[in-house]
């Protein structure tokens, strides 16, 4: 719609140019016929007579070629300005295109995968939480994963390192406090938008495995994270 008014008002400028050049022409001719006095002459069709009335119009080309070439500059300068206002607004349709693209694709590849877990449902997933955590400029066209994203990746990695230490402390590999894990855990994976509940110790032992290799998933053949970003390996129970 954008171009289509630009598309006008260019029409409209260019007739101004045509409307302004030939009035300039019919301008000079009458102001010189007015200033010589040609009307108040005799009819003379003499070589001398000739000669005289084209003389008068000496000073009518520079100036309608002026004229014409000041708006030709004009004209020319609309239009480098109406290709450049297309250029943008095609350049924003593809931006606009890769998102919505690769945001279906997410969609598409989630509820798929998720579906191959059975203890995983796709409605207890905030996919724009997640696409946007990871893809925040998607919109412009930008689709790599985000710092934000890969830190926290990171917080996953970190509490499973810190739990891994404290149950490797411990005498019989599992006195640590798996409640405060599991809130550390949970609160971790609402930031993805992956919802979890608190469960009795074994189950959610369970779930936050399948999670955690539902994650790692998403993170290598969705956004193909390096191999850095892998998530480590569960040491507790």
């Amino acid at each position: 719609m954008n171009n289509t008014k630009e598309l006008k008002w260019f029409q409209i400028l260019m007739w101004i140019c045509i409307a302004v050049t030939v009035a300039s022409f019919f301008g000079s001719i009458s102001f010189e016929l007015y200033v010589d006095n040609v009307f108040d002459r005799e009819v003379c069709f003499e070589p001398k007579c000739m000669e005289n009335f084209t003389k008068i119009f000496k000073d009518v080309p520079p100036i309608v070629n002026g004229v014409v070439q000041f708006l030709s500059y004009i004209f020319a300068i609309a239009g480098v300005y109406l290709a450049l206002k297309t250029y943008v607004s095609n350049l924003d349709a593809i931006k606009t295109n890769i998102h919505l693209s690769h945001l279906n694709s997410f969609r598409s590849y989630i509820e798929l995968e998720a579906s191959r877990f059975e203890t995983i449902s796709w409605k207890s997933i905030n996919l724009f939480k997640w696409y946007n955590l990871a893809c925040p400029k998607s919109t412009i066209g930008d689709i790599g994963v985000s710092q934000e994203y890969m830190a926290v990746i990171n917080q996953i990695n970190e509490q499973i390192l810190r739990s891994n230490k404290i149950s490797k402390a411990s005498n019989n590999g599992i006195a640590f406090d798996y409640q405060q894990h599991q809130g550390e855990m949970i609160k971790i994976f609402k930031k993805l938008g992956v919802n979890v509940s608190r469960m009795p110790r074994n189950n959610y032992y369970e779930v936050e495995g399948i999670v955690l290799d539902f994650i790692q998933k998403v993170n290598e053949e969705f956004f193909r994270m390096p191999a850095s970003t892998q998530i480590h390996t569960r040491k507790y129970h």
